[in-house]
């Protein structure tokens, strides 16, 4: 299991998002898994993805739904412990998830991150941690669901 799933919204990004995937694929940590979400581009960022970075990159296509399906969708396939959101024209730092597991595991949970345990539906919870900074960005979350089977 990767340390850090990072999840990737596409839509009609296919002129920059090379830009957005090298910069993951430069990070200092190098625990992640990358996942484009192309979300019905009409220009084929998904079929470029693949064919430029091969089994780098995990490419899923769907039809549109807009960001937050498309983040969602990423959320579903994702295998990491943590969970980080990098929009399709945007890049980071190179040391940008070094820096923020480093912050995870210095900072006291009460001071940048929650823990939230909250029960979906019957025998089924949900289990999030959360890492924001101090000016309210969302920096990073994981969250796993378990399920309690009853005799």
């Amino acid at each position: 299991m990767p340390r850090v799933s990072v999840v990737i919204p596409a839509y009609k990004s296919k002129r920059f998002i090379g830009e957005a995937v090298d910069s993951v694929l430069r990070q200092t940590v190098v625990d992640y898994e990358v996942i484009v979400v192309d979300d019905g581009c009409p220009e084929g960022t998904g079929r470029f993805v693949a064919e430029t970075y091969g089994d780098r990159v995990t490419v899923i296509e769907q039809e549109n739904g807009g960001p937050a399906v498309a983040r969602n969708t990423g959320i579903q396939r994702s295998t990491g412990e943590w969970v980080a959101f990098l929009d399709s024209d945007d890049h980071w730092q190179p040391q940008k998830l070094e820096v923020q597991l480093e912050t995870a595991r210095r900072i006291p949970s009460t001071d940048s991150s929650a823990r939230a345990i909250t029960s979906l539906k019957a025998g089924v919870t949900l289990s999030a941690n959360v890492m924001a900074a101090r000016d309210g960005s969302l920096l990073m979350f994981s969250w796993r669901t378990t399920s309690e089977r009853r005799p």
